[in-house]
């Protein structure tokens, strides 16, 4: 029993650079010549992005992020869409190879537009988003930090996401391996502080699957696809 699970460590070690790297691991990007489709979706946030990976560590795409935003003007309570829409580029700065374990640091950032709710109406402007991941996985344990900027003349945001979770127990690579995850989100311009949401995720070759309830008790969804 030891030395099969030291061979199916070193087969999952031998696809750091391949599987592991492609975002089964919610990376922001996959191999070289990879095409990676990720959607990410609740009652109050939706974001949809697709990037190509033209190098090994780098990659080009589009994505759009719609965000409820929650304002009180007059004494009336108003909701309405936040949008940014833009080019995006993500960049795998350096990354840790292991004996069991894979270690990445992933700096991003995109140029486009944000339509944002001002009073009754709304405000376009030119915006920047960069960002950066970090990253930490056995085939039992993962944690990651994410930041992500978003800069317009007069409006600066920040979301900042932390993860961990572990797996149930390991798989091989041709079996779907079920995960748990805790995820805490901030987002500055939200005044209700963090957001805890469990997830259970679902890894089999090139995609996987979260599914959780926000701590508001919103369903959440994210999707990333591999092609």
């Amino acid at each position: 029993m030891f030395m099969w699970i030291r061979l199916r460590r070193v087969v999952w070690t031998a696809a750091v650079t391949g599987v592991m790297a492609s975002g089964a691991v919610a990376a922001p990007m996959g191999f070289k010549d990879s095409t990676m489709l990720m959607l990410d979706a609740d009652k109050d946030e939706r974001e949809i992005s697709v990037n190509h990976a033209f190098t090994a560590r780098d990659a080009l795409g589009v994505s759009a992020h719609d965000m409820r935003m929650h304002t009180v003007l007059h004494g009336q309570r108003y909701s309405a869409w936040q949008q940014v829409r833009q080019l995006t580029y993500t960049r795998r700065a350096h990354r840790w190879n292991l004996p069991d374990a894979q270690a990445n640091v992933w700096l991003f950032g995109g140029v486009g537009e944000v339509k944002r709710p001002v009073g009754h109406g709304s405000l376009t402007q030119t915006v920047l988003t960069p960002g950066f991941q970090v990253d930490h996985e056995t085939t039992r344990v993962y944690s990651a930090l994410m930041g992500r900027f978003h800069h317009a003349d007069g409006f600066r945001q920040q979301t900042w996401v932390a993860r961990g979770g572990f797996s149930f127990y390991e798989t091989d690579y041709n079996e779907v391996q079920p995960w748990f995850i805790l995820e805490a989100k901030h987002v500055s311009s939200l005044t209700h502080g963090v957001d805890w949401t469990p997830m259970l995720r679902f890894i089999h070759k090139r995609y996987f699957l979260e599914i959780g309830v926000t701590e508001s008790g919103q369903a959440r969804c994210s999707v990333m696809l591999n092609f």
